[in-house]
């Protein structure tokens, strides 16, 4: 399942760059729901929602991170180009 969420992020990653962005805003629940469409499991979620900060570098930024560990709000900006 992770590879899953990392294929897709992958995706949008690179797809920011071909476009000439300098950084996307992501959001675990968008994420989730390419991969997996609209309904919730929230072990797949808190999956996702660490596959988004495992790939964190310096310079990124976590926007959203919900106290109550609801990973659908964790949103994380990442800074293009990657290194």
């Amino acid at each position: 399942m992770r590879e899953k969420f990392q294929k897709e992020l992958n995706k949008l990653l690179i797809a920011t760059k071909k476009m000439g962005g300098c950084a996307i805003e992501i959001r675990a629940d968008y994420l989730y729901s390419r991969v997996e469409g609209y309904i919730c499991d929230s072990r797949k979620m808190f999956i996702c929602a660490n596959v988004l900060k495992e790939n964190m570098q310096e310079g990124d930024e976590i926007l959203t991170d919900p106290p109550d560990n609801d990973g659908r709000f964790l949103e994380v900006r990442f800074h293009i180009p990657r290194r």
